[in-house]
């Protein structure tokens, strides 16, 4: 029989979490022969190999091993050995529904299709404030994904599970290896540019086991990803990270200080930093969950500067990538579109002309501007109604009801 779908599994020193997802593995409802399963052991010191090459499946099981170069290599080379015309990939922690593969082949329709799976965060019986916040964080990402209107972003690819084609996959070359973390995002801003079309598979679900993060670590994956994200503005000069210029468009005295103080005392800045995150467990022990929001939300953000800084190597370089950002267009991919006319009307126009950019008008007031966003897919028509309540409900009611606008200043 043959086989349709690769599914690739780098792992580092989970044997047992590996067995686990193997047996999980042998109950798929989609056919056993059709599917393989390649493990690529990356620098592991374990029995993982040993393992894998011991296990006995109802599927062709293969694995390869890498002396510990990452994860983004790891899927580069499990990729290189798959024989199927579809790409599934998943960490090693996760617990996959019966119908995971199933679900991932029946949604790729061409060559172009992507799709992400669900990936719910499993947590322990007696999780604390930083798991559950991450969590609630993990959950509304996917949920917003569901929404059938929704508009997806380079940063919507998670790589613990999602699929795509291997002839796609290996046109853009794979997973960046030369990035530090958040190599998904990269490969998902080139997948949005190469005109790819995303989509959600809610019935592909894998529960993420992930029982090694904690508040230190995912202080350091924070620094770790403002390094990166700068790596990736030197890839893509086009890159707008929303993120990044949320944090320095603020006006405040803490982002002032928290920025001068990296740029001439970090090793003291450090030193502070590690305090504070000692007495997030005070405040996390006595339930003072306000303290302990603040403080978290201070040391991601001091973190993630940190390492936007470290990656830039100055403040005004730093600024330089972040807030200048040329993105002319032409007029040929801009759109003006007249909701008064309708929306269906303005929902086909969008579609014909498949715009980089719309301005929106109600007759003849302008209502907003809707900007060219690089690793967004392009508007549709069914996105135009989203986009009018999410962005534009108070310009859009000022226009239609603006004698009720009037009485509540009055």
């Amino acid at each position: 029989m043959t086989i349709t779908a690769s599914l690739i599994i780098p792992t580092h020193n989970r044997s047992a979490s590996l067995k686990m997802m193997l047996g999980s593995l042998q109950l798929q409802s989609y056919p056993l022969q059709s599917f393989e399963v390649i493990v690529v052991a990356d620098g592991c010191k374990d029995n993982t190999v040993e393992m894998v090459n011991n296990y006995q499946p109802g599927f062709h099981l293969i694995v390869c091993e890498l002396p510990g170069l990452g994860a983004a290599s790891a899927r580069n080379q499990g990729a290189s050995k798959a024989r199927g015309q579809i790409l599934i990939f998943a960490d090693d922690d996760m617990e996959l529904s019966k119908d995971f593969i199933k679900e991932h082949v029946a949604l790729h329709t061409n060559e172009k299709t992507v799709v992400v799976g669900y990936s719910p965060f499993k947590l322990e019986s007696r999780a604390g404030i930083q798991r559950l916040t991450l969590r609630e964080w993990w959950e509304e990402k996917f949920q917003e994904m569901r929404k059938k209107d929704h508009r997806f972003k380079y940063d919507n690819l998670t790589s613990g599970n999602f699929s795509v084609s291997s002839k796609l996959f290996n046109q853009l070359k794979g997973f960046n290896t030369s990035l530090l973390c958040r190599e998904d995002y990269e490969l998902g801003y080139r997948l949005v540019k190469a005109g790819s079309e995303f989509r959600f598979a809610y019935a592909a679900k894998a529960f993420h086991c992930d029982e090694v993060t904690n508040l230190h670590r995912s202080l350091q994956r924070k620094k770790s990803e403002g390094i990166a994200d700068i790596q990736i503005k030197q890839l893509h000069p086009d890159f707008i990270n929303k993120e990044a210029i949320y944090y320095l468009g603020q006006r405040s005295i803490s982002k002032a200080v928290l920025v001068k103080g990296i740029q001439y005392f970090p090793i003291i800045m450090d030193r502070i930093a590690g305090f504070a995150e000692r007495m997030m467990n005070f405040f996390e022990r006595w339930r003072l969950l306000s303290s302990w929001s603040t403080t978290n939300y201070r040391l991601h953000q001091y973190w993630y500067l940190r390492g936007l800084l470290q990656g830039a190597g100055s403040y005004k370089q730093l600024y330089q990538y972040v807030m200048h950002n040329d993105l002319s267009l032409n007029e040929q991919q801009k759109l003006t579109i007249d909701v008064e006319k309708g929306l269906k009307k303005a929902e086909e126009e969008i579609d014909r002309l498949t715009p980089m950019a719309i301005d929106i008008y109600y007759g003849n007031k302008l209502i907003g501007k809707l900007d060219y966003e690089p690793g967004e897919e392009p508007i549709k028509g069914y996105h135009l109604r989203k986009i009018l309540k999410d962005r534009f409900s108070p310009e859009l009611a000022a226009v239609l009801f603006p004698s009720e606008i009037f009485k509540k200043k009055n």
